[in-house]
């Protein structure tokens, strides 16, 4: 009896803490990104409720991203995004690719977008470029960096 009440105790005791560590792995996701009024608007008023908040390492900056997923009128997955600056409490860049996008580092992004209708003599493959969100400049790569 002595070791049914000691192992059901025990099995309480680990449950209890392998729920604590899920959600206290939840809030830390949840606390990456700090998001303002301002931006939750913003956010609201482009994508409706169809926002993804992606912060970079430093924190200064919000990837703001709306997808939709393939469909038969639509094969590719778009994706719609804007970059907010946490200092200015402003958009630095902004937009629509048939693709994806992800950042790179602490301030660039990378934007890969997928080719349309291919021809049987050109070469395969899409675009893949990386933004500078404090400046928006934009650098055409050969290949996506994280791929090399």
């Amino acid at each position: 009896m002595t070791r049914l009440i000691f192992l059901l105790s025990f099995t309480a005791v680990v449950g209890m803490i392998a729920a604590g560590c899920k959600s206290s792995e939840g809030s830390k996701d949840a606390s990456q990104v700090e998001t303002t009024p301002s931006l939750l608007q913003l956010a609201k008023e482009r994508f409706g409720d169809n926002a993804e908040f992606i912060g970079n390492a430093k924190g200064d900056y919000v990837l703001v991203v709306s997808k939709t997923e393939p469909s038969q009128m639509s094969p590719q997955p778009t994706a719609s995004f804007f970059v907010y600056g946490k200092e200015k409490n402003e958009v630095t860049y902004e937009s629509e690719v048939v693709g994806s996008v992800t950042w790179l580092d602490d301030y660039y992004l990378e934007v890969v977008v997928i080719p349309g209708i291919v021809k049987a003599d050109s070469e395969p493959g899409g675009v893949t470029y990386r933004v500078d969100v404090r400046t928006g400049s934009r650098v055409e790569t050969t290949t996506p960096a994280r791929h090399r």
